[in-house]
């Protein structure tokens, strides 16, 4: 068998179709990675257009298909199903104000007031009772002496402008691998963080912290754990009854198993040897990245999550509503709430889960909603690297292109329905697999069937490449 140099060279002599088969052995070889699964739908006013069910739901001999009801680790999608049980507990407080009367109700039983200015309420309105919860956090005194904590409010932790620091990945992640079954509380995992004073407040950083700390308030405001809590609040309104946290202790049979192959790492001196890990235990998230999922529920929570309309919306007050759009004018880097507005005018969030990535988006205008879930990213990379390489030598390009010309080309390709991947950045032989998805959720938005059909005809050639190995 010819060795990975030499596969990847032939990748480089051949002619497409030899070359995109170097590939995936080159892949393959390279991290041991056969799985495949993938589930994308695209619905317009919660009735299903389109639907792809391509791969199995593991690698061992309990693996079935993919099917309708299958469910995948989403990751960080549950950011936004965090975000919507904060706003639904100020619009059940909104609606309990409302109808309560001073005249004739009993003022011993005062609507609760935790949250004076909804979504703008200060972290400091509940940083007393948090303590007392939580008596075993360390990290919520430290976050007391910030200079800029008094200004720190529920939007910040969702929007990421908190400046109160970011997971430690190396403690976290050595952590891990010593202890892989561990289910997690919110605050165990905002303990695994660390205040970087370089970072200032109002300015975006994406992390897991700000969702993790919203998980501690909605379990103080609720005094339910967050998987119950949120299965209250969120996804038992919208009739997702598929959907849960995923904790590493749960097993499920139709539940895709997610494998990524690991180097030899070493963390503080101690080595870990390598070897292929199944990530979806989400271990190290909660409120920020474990929820599983599938496109039926997901079209579910967000055509009410974010619709504009009150008869259709998760929450009873406009007041909510209005909040939750309130930066919409904005660029779209910002987020409404723990949630991304796109120049194509959907909103939604994007997910990684160690193996594999997620996105699910929204168009309020349209009521059309996009969801899209792969794993087996290892074959996928080879596949996007072809098609980006066959497009490039379409267009005469032999030189290395910049990211503005490439997006340029991106667009011309796309008006004519040829291009769907936008490629954002290239390195080595391959493309992210984190933009692949959220570029595929992009050329959903824009030309929904086409992409289904070539999502459909990417995935039928990784299932026989699959099946030769």
């Amino acid at each position: 068998m010819a060795t990975s140099q030499e596969i990847l060279k032939l990748s480089q002599q051949s002619s497409s179709s030899q070359r995109l088969s170097a590939l995936v052995d080159h892949r393959c070889d390279e991290s041991n990675i056969t799985a495949y699964a993938m589930q994308a739908g695209y619905f317009k006013n919660n009735q299903l257009q389109s639907l792809s069910l391509q791969g199995v739901t593991s690698l061992e001999q309990d693996g079935k298909a993919i099917n309708e009801d299958t469910t995948f680790l989403v990751g960080s999608l549950t950011k936004m199903y965090t975000s919507a049980s904060l706003l639904k507990l100020w619009d059940n407080e909104l609606s309990e104000k409302k109808a309560y009367d001073l005249a004739s109700d009993d003022p011993k039983k005062l609507p609760s007031d935790n949250f004076p200015v909804g979504i703008d309420t200060p972290l400091s309105h509940f940083m007393e009772r948090l303590k007392t919860k939580f008596p075993e956090s360390t990290y919520l005194s430290q976050i007391e002496k910030v200079d800029h904590y008094p200004k720190i409010t529920l939007r910040d932790l969702l929007n990421h402008t908190h400046a109160l620091g970011a997971r430690d990945e190396e403690k976290i992640a050595k952590f891990q691998l010593k202890n892989p079954n561990q289910d997690f509380s919110c605050a165990q995992l905002v303990e695994f963080s660390k205040y970087n004073p370089q970072d200032k407040y109002g300015e975006f950083k994406y992390g897991n912290l700000g969702c993790e700390l919203s998980g501690m308030i909605i379990e103080l405001v609720t005094n339910k754990s967050y998987p119950k809590a949120l299965k209250d609040l969120v996804l038992d309104q919208v009739e997702a009854k598929s959907s849960y946290i995923k904790f590493p202790s749960i097993k499920d049979s139709n539940t895709v198993k997610g494998y990524c192959y690991i180097a030899t790492c070493q963390l503080e001196g101690e080595y870990y040897p390598g070897g292929e890990m199944n990530f979806n235990t989400s271990g190290n998230s909660l409120a920020s990245g474990a929820l599983i999922t599938n496109y039926a529920d997901a079209d579910k929570f967000i055509s009410k999550f974010l619709n504009k309309d009150l008869e259709k919306s998760l929450f009873a007050n406009p007041e909510v509503i209005k909040s939750l759009y309130r930066d919409e004018g904005v660029d779209e880097k910002h987020r409404l709430c723990g949630v991304n507005k796109y120049p194509d005018g959907t909103f939604g969030h994007n997910g990684h889960s160690g193996s594999g990535e997620a996105s699910l988006r929204f168009n309020p205008k349209t009521s059309e909603t996009f969801f899209y879930c792969a794993t087996g990213e290892t074959l996928t990379y080879a596949v996007a690297y072809e098609i980006l390489d066959i497009q490039r030598k379409d267009a005469g390009i032999n030189k290395e292109i910049s990211e503005d010309e490439t997006i340029a080309k991106r667009n011309e390709m796309i008006k004519s329905g040829y291009d769907f991947l936008k490629i954002k950045k290239m390195h080595d032989d391959g493309l992210s697999f984190e933009n692949i998805a959220r570029t595929t959720i992009d050329s959903l938005a824009q030309k929904p069937q086409a992409t289904m059909s070539f999502l459909e005809r990417v995935m039928s050639f990784i299932k026989s490449k699959s099946q030769e190995r």
